[in-house]
């Protein structure tokens, strides 16, 4: 599962991992993770409840970036971006998966960002068994939004034309679900797990949960993806 905590949690880290720990996951990616105290106590708390195999990337000072938490072996743990922005993905080896977590910037960096560095990757990655998943700020102009705000939503169609599964997409095909809402009440779907072709085979359900949303205990639902790994 992903789900972005909001400026790293601040003091609403219990809750935060108490609504991430009903859902039982083998699996967390968080992010706008914060390097700092509260996201120590929530990687503790995970670890705690059995998540016990993690990660964090190494981004610049007080920026915020991606932690991945897990119950499976943590085989290899990786920036494959060079540079400013490669924190904002976090590859580790889960057995024969391999996660991609992001976090992906907004405003003027981000055609940079996909044009110059992810569209690339991810062409490198499609051949694998590979999944990424986090906040890609971005989506489909007038299915993820009802309007055509997204920055890179062309990028964003161009992974899915070339291969990729929107896990979540492919179940709803025409599903009007949003992981973020505007203080105007705008719904924008922007966080994503895109699969490789040779993992989408095994996507058996992809879920949208408000309730770390609604009663604020986040600004974003959460994303949980089933996958058959067996």
């Amino acid at each position: 599962m992903t789900l972005n905590v909001d400026h790293g949690g601040g003091t609403r880290v219990t809750e935060i991992t108490t609504a991430l720990l009903r859902h039982d996951p083998d699996v967390v990616v968080v992010t706008e993770f914060r390097a700092n105290e509260a996201g120590t106590r929530l990687l503790r708390r995970l670890a705690v409840a059995g998540l016990t195999y993690q990660a964090t990337s190494h981004p610049p000072s007080g920026v915020e970036t991606v932690a991945v938490a897990s119950r499976l072996p943590v085989g290899g743990v990786r920036e494959p971006l060079a540079g400013r922005d490669g924190h904002r993905v976090l590859e580790v080896e889960l057995g024969s998966l391999t996660l991609g977590a992001v976090y992906f910037p907004l405003g003027s960096a981000t055609l940079a960002f996909w044009r110059d560095k992810f569209l690339a990757l991810a062409a490198t990655r499609i051949a694998r068994s590979y999944c990424f998943a986090g906040d890609w700020n971005t989506g489909r102009h007038q299915l993820d939004e009802a309007g055509a705000t997204f920055s890179a939503a062309r990028e964003f169609e161009t992974l899915t034309a070339a291969g990729w599964t929107d896990a979540w997409r492919v179940l709803h095909p025409q599903g009007r679900q949003y992981t973020w809402v505007s203080n105007r009440g705008d719904g924008f779907r922007v966080d994503h797990a895109l699969l490789s072709p040779s993992l989408s085979p095994r996507l058996r359900a992809a879920v949208i949960s408000e309730a770390e949303r609604v009663p604020r205990i986040t600004d974003h639902a959460a994303l949980v993806v089933d996958l058959d790994l067996a």
